[in-house]
């Protein structure tokens, strides 16, 4: 926890990297202070508080990082999902200023052949697999953020 005094580490994706931050919060919370530590659940995010460290364990729910129908966390089971590959600035502002960042989308992906990739007058997704276009678009919209 030493190396996460005033850091921020935010998880992103679906219930995988959910999982992955329960666990983590699980390891780290034997090591605190008993009264400085609290979880906050809200809408999209869960937070984890160590306060004697000032660090955030923090999990943001976008299974596809980009806007989809299936961005409710407590609703996201439809079996009809559409995404929009250019839109991930909705999603991406709730992980500005965090130290570490980790994505995870695989399994949304994999899961249903039929997703649907809603496209702008100003795309041009024809000729391109959702697989690809989903990552011109994030590459686009994520300013050369490479990973």
């Amino acid at each position: 926890m030493e190396a996460m005094r005033g850091k921020r580490l935010m998880f992103v994706g679906d219930s995988l990297n959910r999982n992955q931050w329960e666990s983590l919060v699980c390891l780290v919370q034997p090591i605190l202070s008993k009264g400085r530590k609290k979880i906050v659940k809200r809408g999209s995010f869960n937070t984890f508080y160590a306060k004697e460290y000032r660090a955030t364990l923090e999990f943001y729910w976008a299974p596809f990082l980009v806007e989809s129908n299936s961005d409710n966390p407590n609703f996201h089971s439809i079996k009809e999902r559409i995404i929009s590959p250019e839109r991930i600035e909705s999603h991406a502002k709730n992980w500005k200023d965090v130290d570490y960042l980790i994505f995870n989308t695989y399994i949304w992906w994999m899961n249903n052949a039929d997703i649907k990739v809603r496209s702008t007058p100003t795309s041009s997704g024809s000729g391109l697999g959702m697989r690809s276009f989903f990552l011109c678009g994030f590459l686009q919209s994520s300013n050369g953020i490479v990973f």
